[in-house]
């Protein structure tokens, strides 16, 4: 059951009975979808939908608006304390670690790839170097690696398939000029959390739960490594669903949790800023920040602005900044085009339901 009883909604719709009074301790409380603005009814009806429909592989679905919990629903015997692989929405999470590390004074978006690996040859392939910390951030570090295309020679199957990761990306030839143009690659996003690695002394997970997750108290979580101990921040991350949420709300706040600035308020607008256009290459984005995604979306003849996290499956963060809103699915369709899809179409109904 969900905290916010809104599985006595399905049944009791009109009755509006919600019994709202469990408080939350990080930076949010629980009250009735209607005070913030919500169609209980539609809300309802939307969660019965969900949990009718084949296949069972939605896992949770949590809206916090107006910094309320309004809905926090789980379906098909995952519960609360289950942690689930959020996949490529771990990149984001990688994005927001390269944030912090960057406010700690590690280094800047500015810097060259050959500046935290000083000892090594690059002469071979010297437009490596010319590849930045931002152009990392963007995917649009210009190196053979295109998860779009199986061709590639640097996909992330490739890259899985080999003992050390890091040499397998370092030793890529180029595609394209550094900043040129986006190509989506897991192996760039594990290059991103690599830095973090290399200048902090901690693996990333390490440096996550230190400098991101103590200060939100997420504790129950697990991030996959390399065969060479480095964390994977191209994805992997397990998380419970509230974790999974907060940290869309970090964001939604600019990076300010309680009284602490987790990551900087100026990284957080860059991360929601477009830096590529991916409206050719993704059927639900238009933009790119710093591996967060830019839409836009129309609903009841409004335009509402959004960036998200997205990983396979259905596994997204939404973060509205206008609405004062995020909203969490949490899924395992892994390797169904359903799974993305789904995500979405939920996102719209909760938008509809929005008065």
């Amino acid at each position: 059951m969900a905290a916010t009883c809104l599985s006595n909604l399905v049944c009791q719709s009109q009755e509006s009975t919600w019994n709202l009074t469990t408080p939350l301790d990080d930076n949010l409380s629980i009250t009735n979808p209607g005070a913030v603005g919500f169609s209980e009814d539609s809300l309802g009806s939307l969660l019965e939908l969900i949990g009718d429909t084949p296949p069972r592989d939605f896992r949770s679905l949590l809206v916090i608006k107006d910094g309320y919990l309004v809905v926090e629903e789980y379906f098909n015997s995952f519960m609360e304390p289950n942690i689930n692989d959020i996949r490529s929405a771990g990149k984001s999470i990688t994005a927001m670690c390269v944030g912090i590390a960057m406010d700690r004074g590690l280094f800047a978006l500015s810097d060259p790839l050959s500046k935290f690996f000083p000892e090594r040859d690059f002469s071979k392939n010297p437009e490596v170097t010319k590849i930045t910390v931002k152009d990392l951030l963007t995917m649009s570090a210009g190196l053979a690696s295109d998860d779009y295309d199986d061709d590639s020679p640097g996909t992330e199957g490739r890259m899985m398939q080999t003992e050390d990761y890091l040499e397998f990306i370092l030793n890529l030839s180029m595609d394209f000029a550094p900043g040129s143009k986006w190509a989506y690659s897991s192996a760039i996003a594990f290059l991103a959390g690599a830095l973090v690695e290399e200048t902090s002394g901690l693996t990333l997970e390490d440096f996550a739960r230190q400098h991101l997750f103590a200060p939100l108290r997420i504790t129950e979580c697990y991030w996959q490594k390399s065969p060479q101990g480095r964390t994977t921040g191209m994805g992997n991350l397990y998380l419970q669903s509230r974790d999974f949420a907060k940290l869309g709300l970090l964001m939604l706040y600019k990076g300010k949790w309680e009284d602490q600035q987790v990551i900087s308020s100026e990284y957080c607008d860059l991360v929601a800023t477009k830096s590529q256009d991916i409206s050719d290459q993704d059927p639900f984005a238009h933009g790119y920040g710093f591996m967060w995604y830019l839409a836009q979306t129309t609903v009841q003849n409004k335009q509402h602005d959004y960036y998200f996290a997205s990983g396979n499956g259905g596994n997204k963060i939404f973060v509205f900044p206008e609405l004062n809103m995020v909203v969490t699915t949490m899924s395992s369709a892994y390797g169904q085009g359903y799974g993305q899809r789904r995500s979405h179409n939920i996102l719209e109904k909760v938008l509809n339901a929005l008065q």
